[in-house]
């Protein structure tokens, strides 16, 4: 839906608002609150979102005990900025034990660990009757950063013991998924 107003009588009314200052209008600017000056103001807008995502679409799995590459989780960054990061991933933890297990995951710029220390995503314990189990569950990062152009993000994931296996499957809803939004223009 598109509203059109006269520009002129609008500019008029504008200006008789002691909180609005106008000077020089062009053809799409829009009005921004200025802190400073307590002031609405015209100024050009804001660019449009920038934003990349990828999703896994092939069933992956580790029995890892060092970091390794999560499978089609990685982003070259088309712009420096801020951004915002986003990762989703449902999976499943298998063990053939009854000893607790971990899983790590963490995120590299550039193949170095972006945030330290590597995010804790699960212990897995001991279930009723001391009997090896399977545990199903979802886990998602929110984080910001700083970034140059064609900076590369990478998700890696490792479990704690080699009797122990992550398994992220297309099956499993929001399974796998990296986005990243470029914050401001």
């Amino acid at each position: 839906m598109s509203i059109f107003v006269d520009h002129q009588a609008l500019k008029h009314l504008l200006k008789k608002l002691k909180d609005v200052l106008i000077t020089s209008p062009t053809d799409g600017q829009v009005l921004t609150y200025e802190t400073a000056s307590k002031k609405w103001k015209n100024k050009a807008p804001v660019a449009g979102i920038d934003y990349q995502t990828v999703y896994g679409t092939t069933a992956i799995s580790t029995s890892s005990q060092a970091f390794v590459d999560m499978d089609q989780m990685t982003i070259t960054l088309a712009k420096a900025g801020t951004y915002m990061i986003f990762f989703n991933l449902s999976y499943f933890l298998r063990k053939t034990t009854t000893e607790e297990r971990n899983a790590y995951i963490r995120l590299l710029k550039n193949g170095s660990q972006f945030l330290s220390p590597p995010y804790h995503i699960l212990t897995q314990i001991m279930n009723e009757g001391n009997s090896p189990s399977n545990y199903c569950t979802a886990w998602a990062l929110e984080e910001f950063g700083s970034f140059a152009l064609n900076d590369v993000l990478k998700v890696q994931w490792q479990t704690q013991a080699p009797d122990t296996t992550l398994l992220n499957y297309p099956s499993l809803r929001n399974w796998r998924r990296l986005t990243v939004v470029r914050l401001g223009s």
